[in-house]
């Protein structure tokens, strides 16, 4: 099978996302308008035959300098289609990364056992997600004490969750943002935040007490599977840990549709703490990094 580097210019969207969406999980990572907005259309892919399977990659160059970046908000790749292909896929980009670029930092997502010896350095990460297929009553039995005390401490605290496509809630989170991490990638934040919003898939949620907001998060939904991209919470938020009242509006929403809610990480303690605390599955993905050295 004839493997083929192409520029994102070169890439015929349309066949792109049909290849993405013939896969059920990882989808929204690979959409072609999601990877558009994320690295203002810089991307690039290695295709098998006439989109059988694809791999997207971002190479960039600093100082006229090659290497290979994650970018913003998109968790991993994965090989999309014919994941028959993947081990060759992966083996082929990580040998093209090892050879072309000053400096590799990817996070790739395998779906079979590699039977390979990989070329560049990794190490497992983790994030979590959970099953909506059962009713909610079931999935209520799953949540850990902990998860139900912070639910009764939201309804006490009298938590309104309320749907909203106005762009102007993403200042919340870029002012509540405690990393500032957010702020640094303000122009791609707001492009996927807005394109999510005019192709009817993507919506903030806001949490609200006595009519005052104190927290706000961000959903993309598409085929069956639900993002959980952002979320900021205010001093009061978090003292209601408003973020636990938001994700179980969702799981009420969405059970029994047989979606997959992504909780979006994470390999940070606290943060996946809580996503376990909802009865989520953890599951693994790898980042190969490379630096000139090796």
């Amino acid at each position: 099978m004839q493997i083929k580097l192409i520029q994102r210019k070169d890439i015929d969207s349309q066949k792109w996302d049909a290849c993405v969406c013939q896969n059920g999980h990882g989808i929204i990572y690979g959409l072609s308008w999601f990877l558009d907005c994320l690295t203002e259309s810089s991307w690039s892919a290695f295709i098998i035959e006439d989109y059988r399977a694809v791999l997207p990659f971002y190479p960039k160059t600093k100082y006229f300098i090659p290497y290979i970046s994650q970018p913003v908000l998109c968790r991993y790749f994965q090989v999309y289609g014919d994941t028959s292909a993947e081990a060759m896929l992966i083996s082929f980009a990580l040998n093209y990364f090892k050879t072309h670029s000053f400096k590799t930092n990817i996070n790739i997502r395998l779906y079979t056992k590699p039977d390979w010896e990989s070329v560049i350095s990794y190490e497992e990460k983790f994030f979590q997600q959970l099953s909506l297929e059962p009713v909610y009553v079931d999935l209520e039995g799953k949540f850990d004490r902990n998860t139900k005390r912070n639910l009764r401490h939201a309804n006490t605290c009298f938590i309104e969750i309320s749907n909203s496509d106005e762009m102007s809630n993403l200042e919340f989170i870029f002012e509540h943002d405690p990393s500032a991490y957010l702020k640094h990638h303000r122009n791609a934040v707001t492009k996927i935040c807005r394109a999510a919003i005019e192709r009817k898939v993507g919506y903030f949620l806001i949490a609200t007490t006595h009519s005052k907001v104190v927290g706000v998060s961000f959903f993309i939904e598409y085929g069956q599977e639900i993002l959980f991209l952002l979320n900021a919470m205010n001093p009061e938020g978090r003292q209601y840990n408003v973020s636990f009242a938001a994700i179980d509006h969702i799981i009420k929403i969405h059970a029994g549709s047989g979606k997959i809610l992504d909780f979006g990480g994470s390999s940070i303690q606290n943060i996946a703490r809580r996503n376990l605390g909802f009865g989520s599955d953890t599951i693994s993905y790898r980042h190969y990094f490379k630096s000139f050295l090796q």
